[in-house]
Formats: structure tokens, sequence, C-alpha cells
């Protein structure tokens, strides 16, 4: 059944819709698709977005394609072309469909890459998101969980769509140029929830220059894009901190990665977690030092927490050396090369962040899973939170060659 629903999917998104495709390719400096996943709770917030981008579009350059992928509440999903201060539809579907599968969102992007060539391409991804949390793609549950990026609601199907991290890698390692090379886009934005993992970042690293997200969750509203619009024709390698799309009134925790430092951060934290299980004389399972470190999501179970943190209440009960710490924030400084913080920021529950001490020495701008035994089993999770955080993670790279397995999970 899960083929067959694949096989519609794709066969909707290729073929029930209508289209200018007769109009040949406009060149441009850059082409930046805004994937928007409202259909769910945040339809009006992301419908408010999309009207901050029309208007913005007034200040934006003539060599920037904004294409922009709607998919919102009770209405069928349709592509447009926002410039001058005018939306145009440039594609349409006559029946709804998931935009959130993988077979969609390839077949959408590389839509719009052929026929909106540039010489570079970036994205922005608006909806809802929690972090390196793994799970099937096509979720069915009773309970509210969050899983990557999404989410899609088709009516009448009973059924939400998300895209894992991994699985959105597999599609962007598809796109190609019109004339049919690799993509490294130039930049990546998650406006969405929790999405400046370690594991996110490093799965991504091949398809984008920059990836801008939060590390915490963000309110409904997202970035303000009446400012953001103008900027998207901006040469980020000026100054990357201006990929930071929040303005000073957003409370939050985001940060701007160059994903060719990754490889160099690897090795660092390799050497940390080494250094650390061998000062720990414990024949279970190592648990990181995450007491009272910054963690970014789920009050009751925690597992998305600062690395730098982490590390360094490490550093201050021995088990790691100062000297390992100190080059392993060098490698972190090359990656992490532009961030905002706060000390509180409010969750979709209405929790306001605020018990943690937010400053130079414990914010690094990058989060990780924390794999451990003693996980609250709350109501609200059905005892999943261990699961996810200590199996799924071996779905991402990172954590396969990190050295977790060698720590002992």
């Amino acid at each position: 059944m899960k083929k067959i629903f694949y096989l519609l999917t794709l066969c909707i998104a290729l073929t029930a819709c209508s289209s200018d495709d007769d109009v040949p390719p406009q060149p441009a400096m850059r082409t930046v698709i805004v994937y928007m996943s409202g259909d769910n709770n945040l339809a009006d917030s992301l419908n408010s977005d999309y009207n901050e981008m029309i208007a913005g579009s007034t200040r934006l350059s003539n060599d920037v394609n904004l294409i922009v992928v709607n998919d919102m509440d009770e209405h069928k999903p349709f592509v447009a072309k926002i410039a001058n201060g005018t939306a145009t539809t440039v594609r349409k579907w006559d029946n709804d469909f998931y935009v959130t599968t993988p077979d969609s969102m390839l077949n959408i992007m590389q839509w719009i890459i052929n026929k909106y060539p540039a010489e570079e391409y970036a994205t922005i991804f608006a909806g809802h998101g929690n972090g390196s949390r793994q799970m099937r793609d096509t979720v069915q549950t009773d309970i509210h969980r969050l899983y990557a990026y999404g989410v899609d609601n088709t009516p009448d199907s009973g059924n939400e769509i998300w895209i894992n991290i991994p699985s959105l890698a597999a599609v962007l390692s598809n796109l190609k140029t019109p004339e049919g090379l690799p993509i490294q886009q130039e930049f990546i934005f998650f406006d969405c929830c929790n999405m400046q993992t370690v594991e996110n970042v490093y799965e991504l690293r091949n398809y984008a220059k920059y990836i801008s997200s939060p590390l915490s969750e963000v309110i409904a509203e997202g970035a303000n894009y009446r400012e953001v619009v103008p900027l998207l024709s901006y040469d980020f390698d000026k100054d990357p901190s201006r990929l930071i799309f929040y303005n000073d009134k957003m409370t939050l925790c985001a940060s701007v990665i160059a994903t060719d430092a990754l490889e160099g951060l690897l090795t660092a934290t390799r050497n940390v977690l080494y250094e650390i299980k061998s000062n720990i004389n414990d024949d279970k399972t190592t648990d990181l030092r995450f007491q009272g470190a910054i963690y970014y999501a789920n009050i009751h179970n925690p597992f998305l927490h600062d690395m730098q943190n982490v590390f360094l209440n490490h550093v201050e009960d021995g088990t790691l050396s100062e000297a390992t710490f100190q080059v392993w924030k060098e490698y972190l400084a090359k990656a992490v090369i532009a961030k905002k913080m706060a000390s509180k920021w409010t969750t979709n529950l209405g929790i306001d962040f605020n018990a943690f001490t937010v400053n130079e020495e414990t914010y690094g701008g990058l989060s990780m899973i924390t794999p451990r035994y003693g996980y609250d089993y709350s109501a609200a999770y059905h005892g999943s939170t261990e699961l996810l955080a200590n199996t799924y993670m071996y779905d991402y790279e990172w954590c396969n060659k990190v050295g977790w397995r060698d720590l002992g999970w």
C-alpha cells in the first residue's frame, strides 16, 4: 500500500497541474525557493508570512527569483513567483497531495530549478520542526509528536506526513542544475523550531554552504519576511551573520553554520568523547554530564542539549581536560560563524525557558543528541523518547562517525 501511495503522490505531482511551462527560463543571480508546509495549525501564521514576502518584494533586487511553494490549510498546493509587490501563480494542482513526501519535494524543487535557472540557489523551509528526532517519514499517530520537518495534514486521509532530515538530504542530493550538474546551495534557512542540531547540519553539509536555523523553539509568526526578502540578494560571504533572519525582538537562540568546517568539528568531538570515556570508570554506558546544561526542547524529556555547555560540565568535573576542550572550541568557532542568544524563550506549551545561564561561556550555538539511560517516561511520549534518541540517532551520519558506539551506545 505504501508503494501505491507514493506512486499516486508522484503521479499527482507530475501530471495533475497547470502551469506556464512555455515561458522561457529567466536567468538570474540567485533563485530562492521558499517551501511553506502550512497544512497544519501554522496556516494562519504562514499565510501572514506569505503576505509579508509580497510586501517585502518591492525592495527585492530584480536579479533574484523568489519562488514560493505554498501549501496551506483547506486549499490545494500552488507555486508562486513573487516580485515587485505581486504574487503570480506559476503552477497549480487540481488535486491535493502531500508536499512533504520525498517524491513530491524532489519533483517540485527540480521543476522550480529547471524553470528559474540561476547562478546559485537557496532554500527557506517554513513550518514545524523538532531537531534530530527520527521516525518513519509517513507517521500516523494519535498523540502529538513532531518528527523533523513538516507537517502536511492533507484532508480526509487521516495521516500526517513529515520528512526526516536524512530523507531530505536524499532529496537535495538528487537536485541538479538545468545542465545536469549537482547543486550545493548558497544557504538553507529553517524557519522551524529546534533544527540547528549537529546531526542535522552534518547530514546536509554537502548541499549548502551555510545553514541557518534556530536551536530553540520559535513563536508561530517566525521571521519577519518584510525585512528578510530584501536581503535575499545579499552576498552572505561578506557577513554570514545576516543569515540570522530574526530581529532583536525575537527572543531565541539561533546560529549560522559553515558546513565546510564540520569534518574538523567531527574529529574534535570524537576526541572529546573518547577522553571523557577514558576518565569515567563505569562498566555501563557513559552518560554525558547534561544536568544543568542548556536544552532546547521538551521540558519533560530533554534530549537536545548545547554541545559547549555539556562539554564544559565535563571540564568542571575533571573528566575532560581544559586543553582538549579549548581545541574543540576552536573547531566549533570555525563551524558556528554567527550566533544569536537569549536566556529565555517560549515553548509551544507556553513554558518559558529561563532556568539557564546563557552566555559566551555556556552557549556554543549548536545542539546535539545526548543519548542516555533514565529518561522520564512521561505519558505525553508513551515511553518512546529513549528509543527515539538512543536508536534512531544512528540514522544520522554524525552519530555513526562520532564514536557513540565506542562509548557503549
